[in-house]
């Protein structure tokens, strides 16, 4: 299944499952090594991260931003829109 590319304003519209969408305790660590970093290298400068996530009912999903913050149990992107983590994928 392919991620529809979707605007960061469109993202609260979405809901999202309370279930990780990954199924390993690795993956999801990598994860969150891979968010840190993102996060890191967005307050260094411009650059355009894509973040893979799915939805609950609507399928994956794909959204470039420029500003990643990572909070406990979601990342915020630059406009304020929140992913929970446990739904990123990649």
């Amino acid at each position: 299944m392919e991620a529809l590319e979707i605007k960061a304003d469109q993202i609260p519209k979405l809901k999202f499952s309370r279930r990780d969408v990954l199924s390993t305790s690795g993956s999801r660590t990598n994860r969150v090594l891979v968010l840190k970093s993102a996060a890191i290298k967005s307050k260094l400068g411009k650059v355009d991260l894509k973040i893979h996530f799915k939805s609950k009912k609507r399928g994956r999903f794909v959204t470039s931003t420029s500003s990643v913050i990572l909070e406990d149990k979601y990342i915020k992107l630059d406009g304020g829109e929140k992913i929970p983590t446990s739904s990123i994928y990649n």
